[in-house]
């Protein structure tokens, strides 16, 4: 038997299984109209046999049901969610973000705005921070080989030593020669 004929053969029998019409029917017994099967299929003829004969018995009733059978179409109505604001955007802040003594207080509001966030992801505005794994310290986690190259040596020789101020000034001057680069890295957006 081709490997089609075996797919249509079992897929009729799942849709005659959930139609209810294979073998027992609605009473319990053989179909109204259908012969009653003959004795049991020998074992060796194979399942396929009985189900060929099965489906042929109910055949009839499906095709009777299928073309006088009518289907009324169903409304459901369901509820559409009302959408709640929320807002995941920070509001812009109404002050001075850093001291007016601040050096970094004389950028453009917009790198302003960047600096404080790095300043928050790198060390949540501590001045005495210091990384236990790098040599990374101050509010700016400047590495001790960047706060050197960027001008920090002449206030201490870690950015953790030297006052926030001056750490401040070291970002400025940072900022002016590399642009934000320096706090780029990590996939952090600010």
């Amino acid at each position: 038997m081709s490997k089609r004929r075996s797919i249509i053969i079992v897929f009729t029998f799942l849709v005659l299984t959930v139609l209810g019409l294979i073998v027992a029917g609605p009473a319990g017994g053989v179909p109204e109209g259908a012969k009653k099967p003959p004795s049991p299929v020998p074992a060796s003829a194979g399942t396929n046999i009985k189900i060929n004969h099965i489906i042929k018995i109910n055949i009839g009733k499906i095709m009777a049901a299928t073309t006088t059978t009518t289907i009324s179409p169903v409304t459901t109505t369901v509820p559409v969610p009302v959408p709640v604001e929320t807002s995941t955007t920070v509001p812009a802040p109404t002050g001075p973000l850093f001291p007016a003594d601040s050096p970094i207080s004389a950028l453009p509001a917009n790198v302003q705005v960047n600096a404080l966030c790095i300043r928050n992801r790198e060390s949540h505005g501590d001045y005495l921070a210091q990384n236990p794994t790098s040599t990374a310290s101050g509010a700016w986690q400047f590495l001790d080989s960047s706060w050197l190259a960027y001008g920090g040596g002449q206030f201490a020789p870690r950015a953790w030593m030297a006052s926030p101020n001056e750490q401040d000034q070291v970002f400025v001057w940072a900022y002016q020669q590399s642009g934000l680069n320096p706090w780029a890295g990590g996939g952090y957006a600010c």
